[in-house]
């Protein structure tokens, strides 16, 4: 079953569409947030959040953020999460979600 939310832009702002927010297929967005967050930015879940703006431009760091993103992904109930950095600018993220 596909988890679905309420939409947000790339800018992180919520999306409006005709008036209302739509409903879409969130784990994109999901992942999205846990990676872009930091611990702590979650209020109801204070250890979740990857804070990847730290680790970007850093020499030697992409085996933290491999690290650090699949346990964070684990955490939140996804399984076989593979990381992937390329160039040191862009992470793909993919795993099944429970």
């Amino acid at each position: 079953m596909k988890v679905k939310d309420i939409q947000i832009t790339d800018s992180f702002a919520l999306a409006i569409a005709n008036g209302d927010f739509p409903v879409v297929e969130s784990d994109q967005q999901h992942v999205a947030l846990i990676f872009k967050t930091y611990v702590g930015h979650w209020r109801e879940y204070p250890l979740v959040g990857v804070g990847i703006d730290t680790y970007m431009n850093g020499i030697g760091l992409e085996a933290a953020i491999k690290r650090n993103g699949r346990v964070q992904m684990e955490n939140d109930g996804y399984r076989k999460v593979e990381i992937s950095v390329l160039e040191g600018e862009k992470i793909y993220v993919n795993g099944e979600s429970i």
